[in-house]
């Protein structure tokens, strides 16, 4: 998977990832509303959304995923183990400061600690280019996020002002 940033400027981002993309053990595809609904055992722990603005329960995050469906600026994700088709969890992307795209989004507690959040973000990141053949991608963290952290740091991601840049 490969995403051409100039692109963003005549398609919607969306449509970009509209065929999905694999990794080693994972299937990414486009979110549909009905995925929202496999929500359950995983996604129940308040760990999964407390540093989630505005999202605290499987009905909240299901609401506001369905809303990315009408924002060409967002893309929202759908990721499953690729043997058994299991949800592990949901990526959303999003136009930032116009040529950058912001990544965020939410693993199933069952999934935690097994390399999955790495895996997608070195896909994720070979794949985001700019025109100069940079990575574009970019995520905003609480400070207190931890787990999330070490993960950017561990995949290479830097802190710049306030906001972790993929390098």
């Amino acid at each position: 998977m490969r995403m051409n940033l100039l692109k963003q400027r005549v398609h919607p981002l969306k449509s970009l990832f509209s065929t999905g993309f694999s990794t080693q053990r994972l299937d990414v595809c486009a979110f549909q509303s009905d995925d929202a609904s496999e929500m359950g055992a995983g996604f129940d722990s308040p760990d999964v959304w407390r540093f989630s603005t505005g999202i605290d329960t499987v009905e909240t995050a299901g609401l506001w995923l369905a809303g990315t469906l009408e924002d060409p600026a967002q893309a929202a994700l759908t990721v499953r183990l690729r043997h058994t088709r299991d949800l592990v969890g949901f990526l959303v992307l999003s136009r930032w400061r116009g040529d950058r795209v912001e990544l965020g989004g939410w693993l199933s507690s069952f999934f935690w600690n097994q390399g999955f959040g790495g895996e997608l973000l070195e896909e994720l990141k070979a794949g985001v280019i700019d025109a100069k053949g940079d990575c574009s991608l970019v995520a905003e963290v609480d400070p207190s996020n931890g787990p999330a952290i070490h993960l950017l740091e561990r995949v290479g991601f830097v802190l710049v002002d306030g906001v972790w840049s993929a390098m």
